[in-house]
């Protein structure tokens, strides 16, 4: 059930984006280009009362995990903060290319990076937990189910493994460094002093 209302209040959040980010431009057959979502079309099944948001934060305490530095165990990444920015461009490229939304991947770091890694993140940021989104298409399954498949350009699996360049668009991206706090912790330990009341 907490997983039901987690992945509905997802959907909300970014039903909420696409009112805040203006017309999106989305392809004809797609559903937000024939019904403008509204902030009251939130269904309330997704919304929670504060004392259960923090709840549910509480419980995920345990299993962040921790990183450690210098012989010293740091609670990991517990928040992560999206600029508005940053969220409109990925709803919008969404709707662009007729997706049906995407996934949000729980993944973490690496510990160490090479200064040759083309992507390496802050190093106060190695380690830690992060989040990875997938652009996703309706897809029909073999067995004739539906389900939202992963789809992006920067080269997918072939069947030897190696790598093959699809024209499908779509992304993989992470978090960025954005002002002031992308992560918390790190770079602060204090979470709620940059706004995570939550925790």
């Amino acid at each position: 059930m907490k997983k039901h209302r987690l992945n509905l209040t997802l959907l909300g959040l970014f039903a909420a984006v696409a009112v805040a980010c203006g017309p999106l431009q989305a392809p004809r057959d797609h559903k937000a280009a024939e019904t403008p979502i509204t902030r009251s079309q939130l269904p309330d099944s997704a919304r929670l009362t504060v004392e259960e948001a923090r709840r549910m934060v509480a419980n995920y305490a345990p299993r962040a995990g921790y990183v450690e530095r210098d012989g010293e165990q740091l609670a990991n990444t517990r928040v992560a903060w999206v600029s508005m920015d940053y969220l409109c461009a990925m709803v919008r490229q969404l709707c662009q290319e007729g997706a049906d939304g995407m996934h949000i991947y729980l993944a973490a770091y690496d510990s160490v990076y090479t200064d040759a890694a083309q992507h390496a993140p802050p190093r106060e940021w190695w380690g830690y937990n992060t989040l990875v989104f997938t652009s996703t298409r309706d897809s029909l399954g073999d067995d004739g189910r539906h389900y939202h498949r992963d789809y992006f350009d920067h080269g997918t699996l072939g069947p030897l493994g190696g790598r093959s360049r699809s024209a499908d668009g779509g992304f993989i991206v992470t978090m960025a460094p954005m002002n002031r706090v992308g992560l918390c912790p790190p770079p602060e330990k204090d979470c709620k002093r940059w706004g995570a009341i939550l925790l």
